[in-house]
């Protein structure tokens, strides 16, 4: 029989006293985050949003990371049907990211910027609303069930290639409004935009009036814009990844002109495109972001996030840190 003297049963009941208080303000802890949560001002505690994460092949995609805000972040993982729910919302719910070793993603600009007519070529988050205006095209959390939940598109990377002959980077210049050409040289990091260049992947000229005045800039003035690959074609699209360049479709050039009567005439112009250059050797895709009177004398041009394979080859898909199917890094 184990004897247990006065001044050791003093010790074991003060750590069973410090156990315990460390017990309950976990516990504590955890209600305060409860009240929290469900009894800010204007939170729903029965508010629930439905999501979906699918890759581009329309496959679920399981244990993907999903992180909020509601006026605290959080975040959720989603099912085996690509399923996850967020609950207790208010005003608002905002989807930061969504993150998978096995994906690339970000959200469709189209969505996010629904109010914004000068998208931007990614959107790094995606609001919902509890309600929105009438007639508006802002998202709603409310609209969203768990028969009907909002789509997420992820790109699910299957070819794991190295990156050896895709490049990246991006443009912004300047270029004379009187249809003179200048030729983009696509580089790594920064491309160049040069007047009668003989090196490079496009072409682009720009023209419409000289104008007299700052006042001019805002109002409706004739304009067109035209892109052409060198020794190849170009194309454009409403897809917002740019991973895979299609086989078919290619023109040599495109114009685009808007005429100060148009009902809807634009000063600006953004737009995805797809190109083959240089005979087929260089695939590639781009944001375009066109401002006709960016100056007095000067339109703007911006390639935004261009990318482009040396080899021909029609993969566009930048790696990271991506794992394949079978869990080994690349």
């Amino acid at each position: 029989m184990i004897k247990i003297k006065k001044h050791h049963i003093k010790y074991i009941f003060s750590a069973i006293l410090a156990i315990s208080v460390i017990l309950i303000l976990i516990y504590a802890k955890n209600l305060m985050y409860i009240f929290v949560v469900y009894s800010r001002p204007g939170i729903d505690s029965k508010a629930v949003f439905y999501g979906r994460v699918i890759d581009q092949y329309g496959q679920p995609v399981l244990n993907a990371e999903v992180n909020y805000s509601r006026g605290e972040f959080g975040t959720t993982t989603t099912n085996s049907n690509g399923d996850f729910i967020v609950k207790g919302i208010g005003k608002l719910l905002t989807i930061t990211s969504i993150n998978h070793d096995s994906i690339d993603f970000h959200h469709n600009p189209k969505d996010a910027y629904r109010s914004n007519a000068q998208q931007e070529p990614i959107a790094n988050s995606l609001d919902f609303y509890r309600s929105k205006p009438e007639n508006s095209e802002l998202l709603s959390y409310l609209s969203t069930t768990i028969n009907s939940p909002h789509i997420f598109k992820a790109w699910r990377v299957t070819e794991i290639t190295p990156n050896i002959n895709i490049y990246n980077g991006q443009l912004s210049e300047g270029m004379i409004s009187d249809g003179r050409i200048y030729t983009i040289n696509l580089k790594q990091g920064r491309g160049t935009l040069k007047e009668g260049g003989r090196h490079g992947q496009l072409k682009v000229s720009c023209k419409r009036k000289l104008l007299k005045s700052k006042r001019e800039r805002r109002e409706h003035n004739d304009w067109e814009f035209t892109l052409e690959a060198i020794d190849g074609g170009i194309q454009g699209t409403d897809d917002y990844y740019l991973n895979t360049a299609p086989n078919t479709g290619y023109k040599k050039n495109i114009t685009v002109k808007y005429f100060s009567s148009s009902n809807n005439y634009k000063h600006y112009f953004n737009k995805r495109y797809y190109f083959k250059s240089n005979k087929g050797s260089v695939v590639g895709a781009f944001f375009l972001a066109f401002k006709p009177f960016a100056r007095m004398k000067l339109c703007g041009l911006a390639l935004e996030l261009y990318k482009y394979n040396t080899q021909g080859s029609h993969n566009l898909t930048i790696m990271k840190h991506i794992t394949s199917d079978y869990g080994v890094k690349h």
